[in-house]
């Protein structure tokens, strides 16, 4: 026997050992991912909560506001208006800081029915409000502090 024949057995032994190996390891990782599968989804049935209108009149879930400075932005204001309008949450308030924009960002917002000449008016059934706040100075800090 060459060592060349003892050195090729010793490799081939050596790749079957690896394979071998690799498949036990990889039925064991097999094993534990269906396990924690069925696991996981025992407990997503036993705590999945799907009554979100329950959370959103909850007293828990507070009001927010949010601030959305408009100054120069009559390219996209009513996307973006309409966008916050149509967040799903229990009452909010859209408040649209306006500092003195000399491109038609609130004439913009007048053609599609949103008139920011009223004081701030509900604009959906919950208490969600939007507020037009003006500062024709651009003193934009200050407004949006005031917002």
């Amino acid at each position: 026997m060459s060592w060349i024949s003892i050195l090729t057995g010793t490799v081939l032994g050596f790749n079957r050992w690896v394979i071998y190996y690799f498949a036990f390891l990889n039925g064991i990782y097999l094993l534990l991912f269906l396990v924690s599968f069925v696991e996981v989804m025992r407990f997503v049935k036993r705590t999945f909560f799907s009554d979100y209108e329950q959370i959103l009149r909850s007293d828990m879930t507070w009001p927010i506001s949010m601030i959305v400075p408009a100054f120069n932005e009559a390219r996209s204001i009513v996307e973006t208006v309409r966008s916050l309008l149509g967040v799903n949450y229990g009452q909010f308030e859209v408040v649209v800081v306006n500092d003195g924009s000399i491109d038609g960002t609130l004439e913009r917002l007048a053609k599609v029915g949103i008139e920011p000449e009223k004081p701030p008016y509900t604009v959906r059934e919950g208490g969600s409000r939007l507020c037009f706040v003006r500062d024709p100075d651009g003193y934009r800090i200050e407004l949006i502090e005031k917002g």
